[in-house]
């Protein structure tokens, strides 16, 4: 005879007269998981022991105390964590999640980028073509009575020619091969500096060019155009204190300190070109003019133009690439001037790999990861942080690796995992006790045709609560984007009248009346008959680009309830119509297809005033894709097209998936139709209750279809009592086919 046996922390709890609740639900139906939910336990003494007093009033600590919770009853067990909230001295208050709201409250324990996704990793964003470091302590300790500077060499080691024999070396000095940009990455190991200042200095033909302070462990970047002889040097000048009474400089430069050179000819990594699982990355480039527009306008100015003005007028198009590579530095001429910047490099995470990375780090295994599936796996988290560094005035690129866990939205994994199953269409369940999750596409449900015979039967049935639905909205709900703002908005309340070809022929629309629509296909645009404010006339005006939020079918003569399903989860939109490559440095005519975002981003060694939170988005990654000029790109999109308007089918990979709603790859039609179809024409909810023997309880799925009576159902919730030597019959919740 099975009997009940309660384990709270170390501590096994004494079960007689005790009564446990237990409902068990989907969240294939609701946002709410399974509990154990409050009972009280007598205070023993191993009990005050355990919860360390938790009663007495003038005990300190936390306001609650969670200990592990393992319950078993014959075959039939549940864990968890149990919470202790409220207490006296003759009993304890205790509840507990367990199965899927055991996962739950994990995941609401961890941000995403809690998350370890591989740590550092020593990959390096750029080649580093010459590379040298201090082989020894620089030590100085000077006194003056009156203030003084002093110019202080750096030995690094002599750097010798490399492979290609670009440069030529002279103890502190560089002789430059052709007429080009070098850059100069400094990585200065001060372990003292005691002086008024000290600033690197660099000089081209014995003339200052650059001067920045530096301090502590610092990398420091200068970028130089040289010509043939050009010859470059640097030092450190150091200057005391004034007003002391005796002046003093002391400056220790540690062993260990760098210099690297390379050329903006260069490319950094292209790893992130692979499709997963051949990289847990992808790198494409994305515009976004907004990247820096939480840096004030006059922050951070070379030659009068703040790197902001530069990057959003000339250089708006982030992990920037052409001719099969990503440039370290890019350049380009406009009204007469030169313009030159480093690339900003932000990879994106597959999202395939962060689910696996998840499971991994919080001991979990996957059943059915349908994130590996071929609909899925060139998914990758959008995000809007740079592996670029901010040094004074520059901004350059790092070469000393990147961490992809900075590269994730700074939100809970809770509210991502539900938001991203609200998207994708996807059920799940959670086993404590195997520490399994189940998942399964709610497509792959609708067309499974099996139907498991209900291990039990009824006891008493209720009859069915008809649900009356008006019909279904699907939602994504967009902010922090203020291109979508601008250029997305739904058709609500126009009157659409059809489509032309060209924006041309709707000059030759004569009766149209105010709020007319018409979607002009070479644009992919939608416009309307409205006044103009720029002419103060009535004219065809701009409405929206092709692309719709909010995907609904609603009979409102059917009543006020409507099905609906909302993810805080968007995709980043497409350039559309305008597929000009904006970047300064872009060849002429040169139009592709790349994704579109305003929105500030952040970077390494940006104040945290200035930093933001970037949206919380997806793209799919489709590869190497052409361009207008027949040159490959790496192409990330929410959509299943290329460029050439082809489906993308490459290096065995076939988009299949869209992350809009409508269309014949859209979310709708692949993995929501058939799900919605069953809710709307489901007769209802049927209640009945069952006994079960424990085992029965254990092995129920809320994933796979049951049959009772003639009844085809999906099991939404189960309630059931555990007493010390027997279990209440099971009252269960079931949506009917």
């Amino acid at each position: 005879m099975s009997t009940l046996k309660l384990k709270i922390g170390e501590s096994f709890v004494d079960t007689d007269d005790l009564e446990i609740s237990v409902v068990l639900r989907s969240f294939l139906f609701e946002n709410k998981g399974s509990y154990l939910f409050n009972f009280t336990l007598p205070a023993t003494e191993s009990l005050r022991k355990e919860f360390s007093n938790f009663h007495r009033p003038s005990r300190s600590g936390p306001a609650s105390i969670i200990k592990k919770l393992d319950l078993s009853f014959g075959l039939l067990r549940f864990t968890g964590n149990a919470t202790i909230s409220q207490a006296n001295k003759e009993a304890y208050e205790i509840s507990c999640p367990i199965d899927s709201g055991d996962l739950a409250a994990v995941l609401k324990s961890k941000l995403l980028s809690d998350i370890d996704l591989g740590g550092h990793r020593q990959e390096s964003s750029i080649p580093i073509r010459v590379k040298a470091s201090s082989s020894i302590d620089t030590y100085i300790n000077l006194t003056n009575p009156e203030p003084f500077t002093h110019s202080l060499n750096i030995p690094f080691d002599v750097i010798s020619l490399n492979a290609l024999n670009e440069f030529d070396s002279n103890g502190l000095s560089f002789t430059a091969s052709d007429n080009t940009s070098m850059a100069f990455m400094f990585t200065l190991n001060i372990i003292q500096s005691y002086s008024t200042s000290a600033s690197l200095r660099i000089f081209k033909n014995s003339i200052l060019i650059q001067s920045i302070y530096i301090s502590g462990y610092q990398n420091t970047n200068f970028v130089i155009d040289l010509a043939i002889n050009d010859v470059i040097t640097w030092d450190i000048f150091l200057e005391s204190y004034e007003d002391f009474y005796e002046s003093i400089i002391a400056f220790d430069l540690a062993n260990g300190s760098t210099l690297q050179i390379l050329l903006p000819a260069d490319s950094m990594s292209t790893n992130g070109t692979f499709l997963y699982p051949g990289s847990d990355y992808a790198s494409f480039p994305v515009e976004n003019p907004k990247f820096f527009d939480s840096i004030e306008d006059d922050t951070y100015q070379v030659d009068n133009i703040s790197f902001k003005e530069t990057y959003s007028k000339f250089f708006p198009v982030l992990n920037y690439y052409n001719d099969l590579g990503f440039p370290v530095t890019m350049s380009g001429m406009s009204e007469g001037q030169i313009f030159s910047t480093f690339n900003i490099f932000t990879p994106f995470p597959y999202l395939a790999f962060f689910i696996k990375s998840l499971a991994k780090n919080l001991g979990f295994t996957i059943n059915n990861n349908v994130f590996e599936n071929p609909d899925l796996n060139q998914l990758v988290i959008f995000n809007a942080f740079s592996e670029n560094n901010l040094i004074s005035n520059n901004l350059i690129i790092s070469g000393y690796g990147f961490d992809l866990a900075d590269h994730v939205p700074n939100i809970l994994v809770s509210e991502y995992w539900l938001n991203l199953c609200y998207l994708l269409g996807i059920g799940w369940e959670y086993k404590s006790t195997s520490k399994t999750l189940f998942l399964s596409n709610l497509e792959d449900i609708m067309n499974d045709t099996n139907f498991i015979e209900f291990p039990s039967s009824v006891s008493k049935s209720v009859n069915l609560e008809a649900s009356h639905f008006n019909g279904f909205r699907l939602k994504q709900e967009v902010s922090e984007d203020s291109f979508i703002q601008d250029n997305f908005r739904s058709l609500e309340g126009l009157n659409f009248k059809g489509s032309v070809y060209i924006l041309n022929y709707l000059s030759g629309i004569t009766d149209m009346q105010i709020n007319d629509c018409y979607y002009v296909t070479m644009r992919k645009e939608y416009y309307i008959w409205n006044y103009d404010k720029e002419f103060g006339i009535l004219n065809w005006i701009f409405h929206s680009k092709d692309f719709f939020f909010i995907h609904e079918s609603i009979d409102k003569s059917l009543g006020e309830t409507t099905l609906e399903i909302t993810s805080k989860i968007f995709p980043i939109m497409l350039n559309g119509y305008d597929l000009l490559d904006h970047n300064l440095c872009a060849e002429n005519s040169r139009h592709w297809l790349i994704p579109v975002t305003h929105q500030p981003g952040t970077f390494e060694g940006l104040p945290d005033n200035f930093s933001s939170d970037f949206s919380t988005s997806l793209l799919f990654y489709r590869g190497l894709q052409y361009d207008s000029l027949g040159k490959l790109y790496p192409l990330g999109t929410p959509d299943v097209f290329n460029y050439l308007g082809e489906r993308v089918v490459t290096e065995g990979h076939t988009a299949t998936l869209s992350l809009r709603w409508d269309g014949e790859f859209g979310l709708y039609n692949k993995r929501y139709k058939k799900w919605i179809d069953f809710l709307l024409r489901s007769p209802g909810t049927w209640e009945f209750s069952a006994i079960m023997t424990p085992l029965e309880i254990s092995r129920i799925s809320f994933l796979k279809w049951y049959t009772i009576q003639n009844h085809r159902f999906l099991i939404k919730e189960m309630n059931f009592n555990i007493y010390n030597d027997h279990i209440s019959e099971v009252k269960i919740l079931a949506v009917a086919k």
